[in-house]
């Protein structure tokens, strides 16, 4: 939970005798950051784990004064240091398959396998937010499965790319295309690997315009030249809306 208010919500009660897991805990406020340090320091209020993460190196956060020594302290008897998902493919289809199964299972659903065609689209995925982002992916993915076997089409198009055409899109680009008949050419080269029908071009499209605008549809509608009515149907068409 980020930013949790502890006392107000109860999470400090819940936890008693169990686990209390504290993500991005660089965002807390100086005032929940001292009240957390006040409980930690009591010995008969409440009995619990506390687990922390976070993106940022909490002692840089210390140095500029935006997070508390003493917390830092109390928090670094055990520190366990994971790198991005970008930077460790091979877990992906395990945390993905471990995802589904607790996605399904707080939906009363039946197990639902990842397939290989949709595990191999995922390894070749820039998951910049992490865990955060493969669960909101999955979370699409898993309205859009019909079936027992979550496969690569169910994914949004964007990450479906590598596994239709067979090219790694991870790798960065040393000199990203700056011009029209640039970003036209390095298309050109990707498709003349393997071909995509005009439908999954065109949802492309439309998924990275999305993600690149921030879901803003006036700009994205703006970008691909197309009007309102036509992007709203066709954000139906493939499940967006």
């Amino acid at each position: 939970m980020g930013s949790p208010h502890m006392r107000q919500r109860g999470a400090l009660d819940d936890a008693d005798r169990g686990t209390l897991f504290l993500s991005n805990i660089d965002a807390l406020s100086p005032r929940l950051q001292l009240q957390l340090l006040e409980v930690l320091g009591e010995t008969s209020h409440s009995d619990f784990r506390l687990i922390a993460s976070s993106t940022v190196s909490l002692q840089e956060a210390v140095k500029q004064g935006r997070f508390r020594p003493e917390l830092l302290s109390h928090l670094s008897q055990s520190q366990l240091h994971l790198l991005p998902l970008r930077s460790r493919p091979v877990d992906i289809p395990v945390i993905a398959q471990a995802t589904i199964d607790e996605l399904t299972k707080e939906q009363g659903k039946p197990r639902i396998h990842l397939a290989d065609d949709a595990a191999y689209a995922l390894q070749h995925h820039r998951f910049e937010r992490n865990v955060t982002e493969l669960k909101e992916v999955l979370s699409t993915a898993l309205l859009r499965c019909t079936g027992t076997t979550l496969r690569a089409a169910s994914l949004p198009a964007l990450i479906q790319v590598p596994a239709i055409v067979g090219h790694d899109l991870s790798r960065p680009i040393s000199q990203p295309p700056d011009s029209t008949a640039q970003r036209q050419q390095v298309l050109y080269e990707i498709l003349s690997q393997k071909p995509m029908k005009i439908r999954d071009l065109e949802r492309c499209a439309i998924e990275a315009t999305l993600q690149r605008t921030g879901d803003n549809v006036t700009q994205a509608m703006r970008e691909l030249g197309i009007g309102r009515t036509t992007l709203y149907r066709k954000l139906k068409k493939y499940g967006r809306r």
